[in-house]
Order: C-alpha cells, then sequence, then structure tokens
C-alpha cells in the first residue's frame, strides 16, 4: 500500500465516507448495524484466533492490577465529581 496502513483502516475510511455521516450513499440502519456488529464479531473471533497464550500469561496480573485501578480511579473521580455538583 502506498500510505504503508492496514487494509481495515481503508475500510473503515470508506465506510465513514460513504455511510450517513458524510455522502449519504447508503443509509439502511438497521441492515449497517446488523453487518457491523457481524463484523466485530468477526474480528474480535479473528483477534482471539492469534493471541498467544504465553504472552497473555505473562501480561495478566500486570493488566489486572492496571484495570482495577483505572476502575478505581473512575468511580472514585465521577463520585467527587457528582457530589460537586449537589447531587445525591
Amino acid at each position: 500500500m502506498r500510505l504503508r496502513q492496514p487494509l481495515l483502516v481503508a475500510y473503515i475510511v470508506v465506510g465513514i465516507v460513504v455511510g450517513p455521516a458524510v455522502l449519504g450513499w447508503v443509509s439502511a440502519h438497521d441492515q449497517i448495524d446488523l453487518l457491523a456488529q457481524i463484523g466485530i464479531t468477526v474480528l474480535l473471533f479473528v483477534v482471539g484466533l492469534k493471541l498467544d497464550l504465553k504472552h497473555i500469561r505473562h501480561i495478566g496480573p500486570v493488566a489486572l492490577a492496571t484495570s482495577i485501578g483505572q476502575l478505581t480511579f473512575t468511580i472514585l473521580f465521577g463520585f467527587s465529581i457528582i457530589l460537586a455538583l449537589g447531587k445525591g
């Protein structure tokens, strides 16, 4: 490819351009939603097939600790904003 980008990036850009957000050439919302859900499912399946279990076992504890820390920070920060706005 000329821009040295994955083909997936081109698919996303073309989908945005011809979709209802820009040119509006495709406007069947129900069919687009169904195709989007199927596409995401297939993409996640392919990513799952390529995962290396040794790598997952190696980074698992770090990822778990990071996600728990991020979740705790988000909850506390959001709760403090709610309290600062005077909500109960």
